[in-house]
């Protein structure tokens, strides 16, 4: 479905442009199979795509994200990164093949607030998965 030239025309390029009206904000009539469809609609899709929004915002807040110079440990050569679908891994879900990438904090300030969130997370998790303080 995600492939359908008709609906996304060179649909193995990663284009994401095409999802974007001319003020660049997302198309009324995007659709995508990720949360199902039709009477199987999963009821989670906003809260599922606001935390995806809050989450690569806090990431780009925090960090300047640049390919990395490290060469491929298979060839040696400069690492040659590939946005077609081979680069994608899975059945269930298609996460990207490793790549290297260097995530550096844009200031000591924003590394803190990084450090003391995750911290808080943590122990979030631990009380809500009281099986997860065993690992």
């Amino acid at each position: 479905m995600e492939h359908d030239e008709s609906i996304y025309p060179d649909p193995d390029r990663f284009m994401p442009e095409r999802f974007l009206n001319s003020d660049g904000k997302l198309k009324k009539e995007y659709t995508t199979s990720a949360f199902g469809f039709g009477r199987r609609l999963c009821p989670g899709i906003p809260f599922a795509e606001r935390a995806i929004f809050i989450n690569i915002a806090s990431m780009l807040w925090t960090f300047n994200i640049k390919r990395s110079d490290q060469p491929d440990a298979k060839t040696g050569t400069p690492f040659q990164y590939d946005a077609s679908d081979a680069a994608f891994v899975g059945d269930l879900s298609s996460p990207p093949n490793e790549f290297p990438a260097v995530f550096e904090a844009r200031s000591p300030q924003r590394a803190e607030v990084a450090r003391r969130e995750w911290t808080e997370c943590e122990k979030d998790f631990r009380n809500l998965l009281p099986a997860a303080k065993n690992k």
